[in-house]
């Protein structure tokens, strides 16, 4: 298999970044990035200013609460944009919107009574390094007997109780 790698520097630490076709490749690179710590307080920043301007942006003001604390999800927000603040926060936001809206935490096996009931998702316990582990049963899936925002219910209650086992 042909790989093309090349190296470019990452524009906020002139760290190089390996850039490569090769999704194993990438993905281990990926891996290897750690979240610069010196930007927690500059994003939560952000995130506050977010909050006293939330007449315009409809975003619930206890899901920003809860992100300003968790620095464990601000690291994820900074990993996943290569830690480029403003891009973080745009993630951010858009996250925010979506959790006020659906409201994950606040979902129960009611709101998704249908897809829920086929089994499908499972809690399968923790994995040696300690994460939780969702079993995924496809055979048992039958998405034609319910509604897609019945689907996102369970997906989004399912990842939620299982960050909440971190």
């Amino acid at each position: 298999m042909f790989v093309e790698s090349r190296t470019e520097p990452n524009e906020e630490s002139n760290t190089p970044i390996q850039i490569s076709n090769d999704e194993d490749e990438v993905y281990t690179e990926l891996n290897k990035l750690k979240a610069d710590d010196s930007l927690l307080e500059p994003l939560k920043e952000k995130l506050r200013n977010l909050k006293k301007e939330n007449a315009n942006v409809n975003i619930n003001k206890e899901e920003v609460d809860k992100l300003v604390e968790d620095d464990h999800a601000l690291r994820r927000l900074l990993v996943a944009r290569t830690n480029k603040v403003e891009k973080a926060y745009k993630m951010a936001v858009e996250t925010l919107r979506w959790r006020s809206e659906l409201r994950p935490a606040k979902l129960r096996f009611a709101d998704f009574p249908i897809a829920g009931s086929q089994g499908v998702w499972r809690f399968a316990g923790f994995a040696k390094n300690g994460w939780p582990v969702i079993l995924v049963k496809a055979k048992l899936w039958d998405p034609f007997k319910y509604s897609i925002a019945e689907y996102v219910n369970m997906v989004a209650f399912f990842l939620e109780a299982n960050e909440k086992r971190m």
